[in-house]
């Protein structure tokens, strides 16, 4: 069953597990024992021989059952807790660890969906059901066994409600299943609408694209509304078709249970016992067919998280043959593509047979036209995908035998449009980095990146919240936190997807100079946007729809290359 594998995967508070199966079970048995002394109480009530301990005990026993109870009410939500707690750490370190592959083909609010819903449904399931059925059993199956020892003739019309509650509630199980997949499944479209809407809520106002979006919105909220009133409906069918068979129960048990005191045959006592324990087990009986019905939706849910946690993972810390990881630290040798090909998809072949060598401790610049396959380059190198042929190489070692955790800490990766996280100018200096840096690191990076003196006009300083993506930043400060945050992390190898044709004069001075400081003594990629860039790179490489046409110094290739040559007069670098 994929809810047990799920379960299975987080580990089980065992001693607040036991203490709630014993307050459940005694709460039961307490609960059991109840109508048999009311029994005892009204009949000695009856007979004039009760007495204040009678009624004191009862008192007593009823306060207990109570208090169990509640404490075990308590400590189910407790569990419940615990264990979602321990179900979303699991999935968000899956999640975390998943490739970038995974994410071209999947929605991020579909993620989100997984993490949020679809937990919050087995978390109701486990509070709300699961953890109930044990003292349901127990109190179901020993009021139908003290209503046989109390009356067996009055037992045998409870019967009757039970082969029809089962013809209706194992096929429209089945129906709940389907419905709920398909449920969550739009649930988690929608909530991929919502998080591309919101995170690009400024380019839907300026392209006023409102009215699209909201059209959109409406269509997945529609169906979202139509599986809903389907679920009603079956809620609407099984509901009726449960209660009115137990109401039916209930008036016959009582018809013939007062015809019984009239002809002498039950004592009042008696009776009032049996109504006790017909409630009892009628209760539990309307809980466990809503059990089943949720189960089929949990399983839903259940399915979706489990095939999530299934997904093949980046494997961050395996080595393969190179156990010195300190070696990938102290190199510097050069890094060469060997008949690199590759594609995203059967389709999509970006790069073809490419064989290039990057120099130790130089520049190379790669320039071609949008879409040549320079930024997968950049992937490649930062193992985000693998080659389809081919090898990559470093100081002639395959790149995939050093361990992936070790490979990307001697990578610096400044984009071209900046990536921020959500929080402070300090904490997205030092991302991705050890605690073990001080207030003067801090300041000695910022210095270099150019980042000190716009950060010392904040009034928060490097406590400054940066908004989400950065957004509180102008273009060319983003650039300069995100060069200061490579920097942070003193690379041997440096990719840059060149920034400063989208920025201001002023700010490209300070970019420059920022860049300059960073690319000092490290092998250094560059994906070429200025001329400048292009003539003082060691090495330029000339890539065309995924094909290599030219590699040289500048004047090598304006003298050889027709198209270089054409790309530097009309200053077309993309």
């Amino acid at each position: 069953m994929t809810l047990l594998k799920l379960l299975n995967l987080v580990k089980w508070p065992k001693a607040l597990l036991f203490t709630i199966i014993v307050l459940s079970i005694a709460s039961a048995v307490i609960s059991l024992a109840l109508p048999i002394l009311t029994r005892d109480l009204i009949d000695a009530f009856t007979n004039n021989s009760a007495s204040s301990k009678d009624v004191i005990t009862y008192i007593v026993i009823f306060a207990i059952n109570g208090l169990a109870g509640g404490t075990s009410f308590y400590l189910i939500k407790l569990l419940g807790s615990k264990i979602m707690f321990g179900l979303r750490e699991t999935i968000f370190s899956n999640i975390i660890k998943l490739p970038v592959s995974y994410y071209d083909r999947t929605e991020t609010g579909v993620v989100i969906s997984r993490m949020t819903d679809d937990v919050e449904t087995i978390n109701d399931f486990i509070t709300e059901k699961l953890t109930n059925l044990i003292s349901q059993v127990i109190i179901i199956v020993g009021s139908i066994t003290m209503l046989f020892i109390l009356d067996w003739k009055l037992t045998v019309l409870i019967f009757i409600a039970i082969p029809i509650i089962l013809v209706v509630i194992i096929p429209i199980g089945n129906l709940t299943y389907k419905i709920a997949m398909e449920k969550q499944d739009t649930l988690a479209n929608f909530t991929g609408l919502l998080n591309r809407v919101l995170s690009e809520i400024r380019l839907v106002k300026v392209y006023n694209a409102e009215k699209k979006e909201l059209s959109n919105a409406n269509k997945s909220l529609k169906d979202l509304y139509n599986l809903s009133l389907k679920e009603a409906k079956i809620q609407s069918i099984v509901s009726p078709v449960v209660t009115s068979t137990l109401i039916f129960v209930l008036f016959s048990v009582i018809g013939y249970g007062v015809y019984r005191i009239s002809i002498g045959t039950l004592t009042a006592g008696t009776f009032v016992a049996i109504i006790f324990y017909l409630v009892q087990a009628v209760t539990p009986m309307a809980s466990l067919s809503a059990f089943f019905t949720e189960f089929k939706k949990t399983e839903g849910a259940t399915k979706k998280l489990y095939d999530l946690y299934l997904e093949e993972k980046e494997r961050l810390l395996e080595n393969k043959q190179n156990n010195d990881n300190e070696y990938i630290e102290q190199s510097l040798g050069d890094i060469e593509f060997k008949n690199v090909s590759f594609a995203y998809n059967e389709e999509e072949i970006v790069l073809k047979n490419v064989n290039f060598k990057i120099p130790a401790q130089k520049i190379t610049a790669i320039v071609g036209p949008s879409g040549s396959g320079k930024s997968t380059i950049f992937y490649l190198l930062e193992r985000l995908y693998q080659v389809s042929e081919g090898e990559i190489t470093f100081h002639n070692v395959n790149i995939n035998e050093y361990p992936l955790h070790e490979w990307r800490k001697q990578i610096g990766y400044v984009m071209q449009e900046s990536s921020l996280m959500g929080g402070t100018i300090e904490e997205n200096l030092v991302y991705g980095i050890d605690n073990n840096y001080t207030e003067a690191d801090l300041h000695r990076i910022a210095k270099i990146s150019n980042s000190e003196e716009f950060i010392a006009k904040f009034k928060d300083k490097y406590q400054t919240l940066v908004g989400e993506r950065g957004v509180k930043l102008s273009g060319g400060q983003k650039q300069r936190i995100s060069i200061g945050r490579a920097l942070f992390r003193d690379p041997k190898i440096l990719l840059l997807d060149e920034a400063t044709s989208s920025l201001d004069s002023e700010s490209e001075v300070y970019v420059q100079e920022a860049i300059n400081n960073l690319i000092k003594d490290r092998t250094t990629l560059i994906i070429a946007h200025r001329l400048s860039t292009v003539k003082n790179a060691d090495q330029i490489i000339f890539l065309d729809n995924g094909v290599i046409t030219g590699i040289g110094t500048h004047d090598e290739l304006m003298s050889s290359h027709e198209k270089y040559s054409y790309f530097v007069q009309t200053q077309s670098f993309d």
